[in-house]
């Protein structure tokens, strides 16, 4: 008896046993199934059950307009749009160039789409980017990159050649043939240069002889040596109690002769980081018309300067002007006058300021032009401040001539 009932309790006992290792080994599916699905993502603005979490799920922004060539400051405008799945409140920026990005808040009422819009305040020539962010309630952006808009600064200037005085008249001929003391010509050559290094002439003209009326050829009374004119040292031009003296803007604006004086020597529309004016203006002391500094001269300006002029476009300088010499801009002095055989200079027209020339052993004088390179930048700077800038032609000691030409640059948009 007592051998059959332990054999009962034990086959019981195991019984139990396989129970109570089947709970446990379910427990454990359940755990291990219920570990392996797929965790729900909730917004932390939208904790209701069943639904997808708030979000944005489209953006895009664009400018309204690809170029602008004009007057700076100038405003570009930004459209964009904000695209959401549901109800809530989006954060978002949009930056750039001239735009103030600070966080603003849109509220959507329901899924849909709405505009948003920034504006630019551009001050300089620009390849332009912009860039619409949104920080909540997820993160999403877009850019635009830089040229996807283009600025270009543009200002329309006048060179103004308001006056000229004799500091000194030149050594000229002994028996006054081309008129007593001196008579002078202008001659005005400028050209237009791009980034690339290319020039191209703007304009090429003299002026009509001027100083002694009783000279062959002389046109306009200048000077005051005789009561017929002819300029000697001490002499202005035009005479400072004249009304072109004293209003030399208007009336060089006023007039179509850009050789008259006062006169507009150049006149045209420069871009910020894309163009430039070389301008030469010269004074000639008149013997005739047929002199070979007049080739010469010619020959010299023919030489391509664009290259040189590059690096100022490319550097935006804001001092109020640049002259440089026409060697320093690559042309070569070809401009040659003998001493004659006298040794007082060949009797031939001639530009005022020639120098030595000491690359030969020869006595001999050559001559290197000033040139005003005029960018956006110093354009615009020289006609805020209002200045008048001198360029100075001395000769060489044994031909006497000291002169100063006196320039304006005025601006409109």
């Amino acid at each position: 008896m007592m051998s059959g009932f332990k054999g009962a309790e034990v086959r019981r006992i195991n019984s139990n046993h396989k129970l109570y290792i089947s709970m446990i080994l379910t427990v454990v599916f359940l755990a291990l199934a219920q570990t392996d699905a797929p965790a729900k993502t909730r917004s932390p603005t939208d904790s209701r059950r069943g639904q997808n979490p708030f979000a944005v799920t489209a953006i895009g922004i664009k400018p309204d307009r690809d170029r602008y060539a004009g007057s700076c400051p100038t405003t570009i405008g930004f459209t964009g749009f904000i695209t959401t799945n549901g109800p809530g409140t989006v954060t978002y920026t949009i930056s750039g160039p001239g735009i103030s990005s600070i966080a603003q808040e849109l509220i959507f009422k329901e899924a849909g789409t709405q505009v948003v819009s920034a504006t630019a305040t551009i001050s300089e020539s620009i390849d332009g980017e912009a860039m619409l962010r949104i920080m909540a309630p997820n993160f999403m952006e877009q850019r635009l990159r830089p040229g996807s808009y283009v600025v270009a600064c543009q200002a329309h200037f006048k060179v103004i050649f308001r006056s000229f005085t004799v500091n000194h008249q030149t050594r000229d001929d002994m028996l006054n043939r081309d008129g007593w003391a001196d008579e002078v010509f202008n001659w005005i050559t400028s050209f237009d240069v791009n980034r690339s290094g290319q020039a191209a002439t703007h304009e090429n003209v003299l002026g009509l002889p001027m100083g002694d009326l009783r000279a062959p050829n002389n046109h306009i009374l200048a000077g005051t040596a005789t009561s017929e004119g002819g300029l000697k040292t001490g002499d202005h031009f035009p005479q400072p109690a004249t009304y072109p003296a004293r209003f030399p803007v208007p009336v060089a604006t006023a007039t179509a002769d850009h050789t008259a004086i006062p006169g507009v020597v150049y006149d045209g529309v420069l871009t910020q980081g894309e163009t430039a004016a070389a301008i030469f203006v010269t004074l000639w002391e008149w013997d005739n018309d047929f002199s070979p500094l007049i080739d010469q001269y010619r020959a010299m300006l023919a030489r391509n300067l664009g290259p040189a002029v590059v690096p100022f476009i490319r550097t935006r300088s804001n001092q109020s002007i640049t002259v440089k010499t026409g060697t320093e801009l690559g042309l070569v002095r070809s401009v040659f006058l003998g001493t004659g055989p006298f040794g007082l200079g060949e009797v031939n027209s001639r530009p005022i300021g020639m120098i030595r020339d000491q690359t030969t052993r020869d006595v001999r004088y050559t001559f290197d032009p000033k040139v005003i390179v005029l960018t956006y930048e110093t354009g615009l700077a020289a006609a805020r401040n209002g200045t008048i800038f001198e360029i100075g032609y001395v000769d060489d000691p044994a031909l006497e001539g000291d002169y100063s030409l006196f320039f304006q640059v005025i601006a409109s948009p």
